[in-house]
């Protein structure tokens, strides 16, 4: 489980990025980080702290900007060391800060390939089950996060930016609905227009997965298509989930009735059970 949630944890302290004016860590300006990592641990119900180069807290979502100079130096964390080197860095342990078990997730933030700071995410350990629960659920759903961000900068930036934030929201929307053709176009330099592309860049990777996919089928369509015996695939659940027209034909059976269901409510060969019960015993 821990894997699953360090691998969702990364795609959210990436998209968490999008949002976040990376010129405020050089600047190192307190009101502006303070007012993004209380909003964003809002919304994902984590703490969130952003970190300089040299390792000094700039903003943490659970201390007041008031104390963080008696917060120690976090260059030595663990995950911070790690995300160094390879631009993440995930760990669990015992926060002595705020005296918490937190499953951590560091980013390296740069600005024109310069290192300026970290952007970290930490979990508490006794929400891991509704977090791995949120993240399925955003994943399956598609899209719910993107929106989540188009409203969190409507709060973040000022009213100059509305027109394009109303474009980038109302495609965002599409995308989400899963018209991916669409093209967000912002006619500005700042962090809009970096979220922009960044949501141009995930449509047309998604669109090249499914085009993908779709070829694959079809080969996989064809190449079954000249076979003239039935073919079904079982999962090692003893589900269907294939099976192709001879198939279909030799079964006798509707095709709703066939597909994810177990085999033995479908086949009625007697013989053919006994050969598929034998290969799934030989397995345990």
């Amino acid at each position: 489980m821990y894997n699953q949630i360090k691998n969702d944890l990364q795609k959210y302290v990436g998209l968490a990025e999008a949002s976040l004016n990376s010129r405020a860590i050089i600047k190192k300006d307190s009101p502006y980080l303070k007012h993004y990592v209380d909003t964003i641990g809002n919304i994902l119900n984590s703490r969130i702290t952003i970190i300089d180069i040299n390792g000094r807290v700039l903003a943490d979502s659970e201390i007041p900007t008031e104390e963080l100079d008696e917060v120690e130096n976090h260059i030595k964390r663990p995950e911070v060391q790690q995300s160094l080197k390879d631009k993440f860095g995930f760990r669990i342990r015992h926060s002595a800060t705020i005296d918490k078990d937190l499953l951590y997730m560091s980013k390296l933030i740069r600005i024109d390939q310069e290192k300026v700071g970290f952007l970290r995410i930490a979990l508490f350990a006794e929400d891991t089950d509704q977090m791995l629960g949120q993240v399925q659920t955003y994943f399956i759903g598609g899209g719910v996060l993107v929106f989540v961000i188009s409203t969190l900068l409507v709060i973040l930036l000022s009213r100059r930016f509305n027109r394009n934030l109303t474009e980038v929201i109302k495609k965002a929307r599409q995308i989400s609905d899963g018209d991916l053709q669409v093209k967000i176009q912002v006619d500005s330099n700042d962090e809009l227009n970096e979220l922009g592309a960044a949501l141009n860049e995930m449509s047309a990777e998604l669109s090249r997965y499914l085009r993908k996919l779709a070829l694959e089928r079809q080969d996989l369509n064809t190449v079954l298509s000249s076979i003239h015996e039935g073919i079904i695939a079982i999962t090692p659940k003893k589900k269907i989930i294939f099976f192709n027209t001879i198939a279909l034909q030799q079964l006798n059976c509707p095709e709703e009735k066939i597909i994810r269901k177990y085999y033995y409510h479908v086949i009625r060969n007697q013989h053919l059970l006994s050969l598929i019960d034998n290969f799934f015993a030989k397995q345990l």
